[in-house]
C-alpha cells in the first residue's frame, strides 16, 4: 500500500512589502474548531459593525474598535497576530482591511477545497 501523504493543517498568510519581500507570515490553523470560529467571527464582526455604525460618530472610540479588532485577530490567527500587522501599518482602518481580506481568503480556500472534493468524487 502507498503511504498516505499528510495534508498540512495550516493556511499560511504571508505579508510582503512593495518589493515582494516577505516581512512575516501569519498562520490559520485549519481545525474544525477554528473553522467554526471563523464563521462565528464573520457574524460577530457584522454585529459589531452594526453596533458601531448605529452610534453617533462622536460616541465611537478608536480604542473600542482596536480592542475588538485585536481580540478577533488574535483569536483567529494566534496571539500576537494583531501586533504584527499593526506594527507595519499602525492604522485601525488598514488592519481591519487586512483581517477582512484574510477572512475572505480563508473562506474561499475552504470553498475551493470543497469544490475539488466534489469534482474528484463525481468527475474524477
Amino acid at each position: 500500500m502507498r503511504a498516505i501523504k499528510l495534508v498540512t493543517n495550516t493556511i499560511d498568510i504571508p505579508f510582503e512589502d512593495e518589493k515582494g519581500k516577505v516581512l512575516f507570515t501569519l498562520h490559520f490553523d485549519r481545525t474544525d474548531e477554528n473553522k467554526k470560529r471563523l464563521m462565528k467571527s464573520f457574524e460577530e464582526l457584522d454585529k459589531k459593525m452594526k453596533t458601531l455604525t448605529a452610534k453617533k460618530e462622536d460616541e465611537i472610540t478608536l480604542d473600542e474598535g482596536v480592542a475588538f479588532l485585536k481580540e478577533t485577530t488574535d483569536e483567529l490567527l494566534g496571539e500576537g497576530s494583531f501586533e504584527k500587522m499593526y506594527e507595519v501599518n499602525p492604522s485601525f482602518d488598514i488592519v481591519a482591511k487586512y483581517l477582512y481580506q484574510i477572512m475572505i481568503g480563508i473562506k474561499e480556500e475552504f470553498e475551493e477545497e470543497d469544490l475539488k472534493a466534489v469534482e474528484s468524487k463525481y468527475l474524477g
